[in-house]
């Protein structure tokens, strides 16, 4: 809707002009990019990014064409309209992907340029020296490399196409034909093999201080990070009911693929993984090293939970895999796929659980997003051996 003079009213999205100030409500598309000017809201960009999981967004946070607000309430300053919007972007880049050639294609086009003045001039000697019109027609038109020539851009417009329906965006011809040819996969597992929507299975205290409190202070810790298992954390806080906004957020910082760190009201509160609470030289029992493994193993991530330095709980947050993985994968499978391979930054031991529920040849855990680019690297150049179910 766009508000103007304190008043709102609909208007189509071609209308939309760059500065306008539009409200979006729950469950209503946003028409155009922007930037949020007041509110908070969880939005559903999978239509943009594929990432299923909603993301929750603020004030001074871009915001995208096609994404659908889940819960929430944004006010927001339109700034790409029309043909200049990230979706738009998108169907233009479908539709340069379906001109362009493969290289089988530029191959037919070369051959009928040759291909063709032969068979006519053959049609015509066929007329001189037989007199029959009809069998010289006959034989152009069976000899022409039409049903050669436009089989391939056919196949390769249908598949781009099919692509784009199911949220697939192909860049070429090409692309097409190096698809054809892949023998190896590779996964990431939070919202691709696994639902996205994570849910706190258990809490375990280390510390004196009292579960609400803990949850209260992850909670509000947890509002500067857009990660699914954050929102998680503060799900869970807002459905027992614990006030945790009545703390005071002083400062805080999210570190992806490790954890975050904040100053409530004095405490500094510190969430992750192992690797993030050694780094802050944060110590783990025994005990508490042993729990979080038996945690893991049953398919379940650890968040170890530190106040002032000093471990205070340990979370354990599982997410339930897809129903329809399983089949996709065995699908792919009968496509020609001989490896599948997954790369998580969760621990190994969830990591495994998933792999070998979905028969996944081999996996590697506890990655950052630039050691995944890496691992894709030497994948590609054949550095790791995939035999059985294998993981780092």
């Amino acid at each position: 809707m766009l508000q103007e003079d304190g008043t709102r009213k609909k208007t189509a999205a071609d209308r939309v002009r760059a500065g306008n100030k539009l409200v979006v409500l729950p469950g209503g598309k946003i028409p155009v990019d922007g930037t949020i000017a007041k509110g908070r809201a969880f939005v559903n960009e999978s239509a943009v990014t594929g990432e299923p999981a909603p993301v929750m967004k603020k004030e001074n946070d871009p915001v995208f064409s096609g994404s659908i607000l889940d819960t929430g309430y944004i006010e927001m300053i339109a700034e790409k309209v029309g043909d200049d919007t990230t979706f738009a972007k998108m169907i233009e880049l479908v539709e340069e992907a379906q001109d362009a050639k493969s290289k089988t294609e530029r191959f037919l086009d070369r051959f009928a340029n040759y291909y063709t003045p032969v068979i006519v001039i053959l049609a015509l000697a066929v007329f001189v020296f037989t007199r029959d019109f009809h069998k010289a027609i006959t034989f152009l038109v069976i000899a022409c490399p039409g049903a050669l020539v436009i089989g391939a851009p056919v196949s390769n417009v249908a598949g781009i196409g099919n692509g784009a329906k199911h949220g697939a965006l192909i860049k070429g011809g090409d692309v097409m034909e190096k698809l054809a040819k892949v023998d190896t996969l590779v996964f990431d597992k939070t919202g691709t093999l696994t639902k996205g929507k994570p849910e706190v299975t258990d809490v375990h205290l280390f510390g004196k201080r009292r579960e609400e409190e803990v949850l209260g202070l992850v909670a509000k810790a947890e509002t500067v990070s857009e990660h699914p298992l954050g929102q998680t954390i503060v799900k869970e806080a807002e459905a027992r009911g614990i006030p945790f906004n009545r703390y005071h957020l002083q400062e805080g910082e999210a570190i992806k693929g490790k954890g975050i760190a904040a100053t409530i009201d004095g405490i500094a509160v510190t969430a992750g993984n192992r690797k993030w609470m050694d780094a802050q030289g944060i110590a783990i029992s025994p005990s508490a090293g042993s729990y979080a493994t038996d945690r893991e193993k049953m398919g379940n991530t650890a968040i170890f939970i530190a106040a002032n330095g000093k471990l205070e709980a340990i979370l354990s947050i599982a997410d339930q895999i897809r129903e329809d993985a399983r089949a996709a994968l065995e699908d792919m499978r009968a496509a020609g796929i001989k490896r599948i391979v997954m790369l998580t930054g969760d621990n190994r031991h969830t990591a495994r659980a998933v792999a070998s529920q979905l028969g996944i040849d081999a996996f590697y855990a506890e990655l950052l997003p630039d050691e995944k680019v890496e691992y894709v690297k030497k994948l590609k150049e054949g550095a790791f051996l995939l035999e059985g179910l294998s993981g780092t």
